[in-house]
């Protein structure tokens, strides 16, 4: 009625399905993009985008590297700056430890982040991020950028831990402590 046309009207549904995103289920096997099954899986799903700051995320991993041999980035998303942060992983040599596997239908994202050993986000806007709660659901731990919304969620020391937004120094001294404790 208000002369948009009804396919330009997307209705984005709030919240998870908790049935799905549980600790409880399948796994993916992380080998189909050649990552170690012993690997230590960090993974990110959010939007190739400037705000949601990936470019932060693959910064911090560069820094944990070679301290931490046994990890990996999962970068599930797809966007604008795709080609830029795959040269930038690679300016860093670290092609074969980060491994952007675009976007993934919504029935692959729990199997996914319960082989996660962290979920990271490093968004400099989020309310409440889906996918966020999809990875808590699944009871993997988090480090979120300390953001409002984020703050409303990870409780420092129970679900997850909260870095310095727009510090790829910060997120990754939180992700070696998050790696680094069982």
């Amino acid at each position: 009625r208000s002369g948009l046309e009804q396919s330009r009207i997307h209705q984005i549904p709030w919240g998870i399905d908790i049935d799905a995103f549980s600790p409880d289920g399948a796994r993916t096997d992380a080998r189909d993009w050649g990552v170690p099954a012993e690997a230590n899986l960090i993974v990110s799903l959010r939007a190739l985008e400037p705000i949601y700051r990936v470019v932060d995320i693959i910064e911090a991993f560069a820094v944990i590297a070679l301290e931490l041999p046994d990890s990996h980035l999962i970068i599930g998303n797809d966007g604008t700056l795709r080609d830029e942060l795959t040269e930038r992983a690679a300016s860093h040599g670290l092609s074969q430890r980060i491994h952007f596997i675009g976007k993934l239908s919504e029935s692959d994202l729990a199997p996914l982040l319960r082989g996660a050993s962290v979920y990271v986000t490093a968004s400099e806007v989020d309310g409440t991020s889906v996918t966020l709660l999809q990875a808590m659901a699944c009871g993997i731990p988090v480090v979120a950028s300390d953001t409002p919304g984020n703050a409303q969620w990870v409780l420092p020391g129970r679900t997850g831990s909260l870095f310095q937004t727009h510090s790829a120094d910060s997120l990754a001294q939180e992700l070696r402590q998050m790696l680094g404790s069982p």
